[in-house]
C-alpha cells in the first residue's frame, strides 16, 4: 500500500491565512486519495503542538498504515491488527530465527519511544471513533486495583518533581488514574543503564579519603587535623554510608 504524506495549505475561508498542514496520500485503486482524518485532526487537535511532534504523529501513521498493508488477512479484525501493531512497535517484527513473514523488518523500540509512538496514535483513534462513529480499537476501561495503584504512584511521582504540582487536584487525577487502556505498552525499567548503577569502587574508597583529600601543600603534614579537608571528608562519608548504623559509621572513621 503506498502512501505519502504532502505538506498541503489549507484555507478555512477565502479570507484566512493558509495553514500547512501534513496530508496523508494512501493509493486504493492505482489513484492517491487522501486520508481527511489524519489532516483534519491534525488542524483541529493539534494547532499547539510544536512541528517536531507533528512529524512523529505522521511517522506512527506511516507505521500503522505500513503494518496494515503487510497483514491483508487482517483488514476485517481491525481490534486484533491494532494488537499486533502494538506489540509490533514495541518487540519488533524479526523472529528468533531472524525471518519476518511480513517484511517489515521492524527492530524492538526503546518503552520510551513506543510509547510515545503508540500514545500518539491511540489519541488519533480515539478522535475518529468519537468525530466518525467508528470502534474504539483500543479503549479505556476501569484499571483493577494494580494498575490503579500503578497509576496513582506515577502521577504522585511526576507531582512532586512539578514546581506547581500542589496545585493540580488529587480528586480529579485520581480519577484518571482508575482508568487504562485495553491493552498499553511496557514501562521503562527505573534504572535503564546497560551498565548498572554508577559507584566508586570500594576497594579504593579510602585512597580517596586520605589521600584524594589532602590539602594542596599539606603532604608532610604531620597533624591530620591541617592536613586533611575534613569538610570534603565528612561529606563524602556521609554520601557513601548514609543509611550504616552509627557504630559502624564510627568503625570507618577510626580505620
Amino acid at each position: 500500500m503506498n502512501h505519502i504524506f504532502i505538506t498541503t495549505s489549507i484555507y478555512s475561508n477565502s479570507t484566512s491565512k493558509p495553514e500547512n498542514i501534513p496530508v496523508l496520500y494512501v493509493e486504493n485503486g492505482g489513484i492517491l486519495k487522501p486520508v481527511n482524518s489524519v489532516s483534519d485532526y491534525i488542524r483541529t487537535e493539534c494547532s499547539s503542538m510544536s512541528e517536531v511532534w507533528i512529524t512523529k504523529f505522521c511517522l506512527s501513521v506511516r507505521l500503522l498504515v505500513d503494518f496494515i498493508a503487510a497483514h491483508p488477512n487482517y483488514l476485517d479484525k481491525p481490534a486484533k491488527i491494532y494488537r499486533e501493531f502494538h506489540r509490533s512497535i514495541q518487540y519488533g517484527t524479526i523472529d528468533e530465527s531472524g525471518s519476518d513473514p511480513s517484511l517489515l523488518y521492524w527492530l524492538p523500540r526503546s518503552p520510551k519511544n513506543s510509547r510515545n509512538l503508540l500514545t500518539s496514535i491511540d489519541n488519533w483513534l480515539d478522535w475518529v471513533a468519537k468525530k466518525r462513529d467508528f470502534i474504539q480499537l483500543n479503549p479505556i476501561k476501569d484499571g483493577n486495583f494494580y494498575e490503579r495503584q500503578l497509576n496513582w504512584m506515577a502521577y504522585l511521582n511526576r507531582s512532586d518533581k512539578s514546581l506547581l504540582g500542589h496545585l493540580r487536584s488529587r480528586k480529579g487525577a485520581y480519577e484518571i488514574a482508575a482508568r487504562v487502556r485495553e491493552f498499553r505498552g511496557r514501562r521503562a525499567p527505573v534504572n535503564s543503564s546497560a551498565y548498572g548503577t554508577f559507584a566508586f569502587p570500594e576497594e579504593h574508597f579510602y585512597d580517596l579519603l586520605f589521600r584524594g583529600f589532602v590539602l594542596p601543600g599539606k603532604d608532610g603534614e604531620l597533624d591530620p587535623l591541617l592536613k586533611y579537608n575534613w569538610q570534603a571528608i565528612c561529606i563524602t562519608l556521609l554520601m557513601n554510608a548514609g543509611g550504616v548504623r552509627v557504630r559502624l559509621l564510627a568503625e570507618l572513621i577510626i580505620i
